[in-house]
């Protein structure tokens, strides 16, 4: 007895939507890894266990010595009554 192989005839697609499906998806992995991946092993990450906090080491800027700010005068009353066009 023989065993008969039954290949199916060639498509004409050429699976093009498959590509550009594995592609998007490349493309997308690529991005996650750049958005997530490269801060973490620079250590911005704030630790080792890969949390989202990270550590400002600045210092507030310091409070002016005395009047050395500027010198704003408020006027006591403000005149806030509109007239219209026929100044009524």
């Amino acid at each position: 007895m023989s065993t008969i192989v039954n290949t199916p005839a060639a498509s004409e697609s050429s699976g093009t939507s498959g590509l550009l499906i594995g592609l998007f998806f490349f493309i997308l992995l690529v991005l996650i890894a750049g958005f997530w991946g490269v801060p973490y092993l620079r250590g911005m990450s704030g630790g080792s266990t890969g949390s989202a906090t990270t550590q400002n080491n600045t210092q507030a800027p310091a409070a002016p010595a005395g009047n050395s700010g500027p010198n704003i005068t408020v006027p006591d009353k403000i005149n806030v009554n509109v007239t219209g066009a026929g100044g009524k």
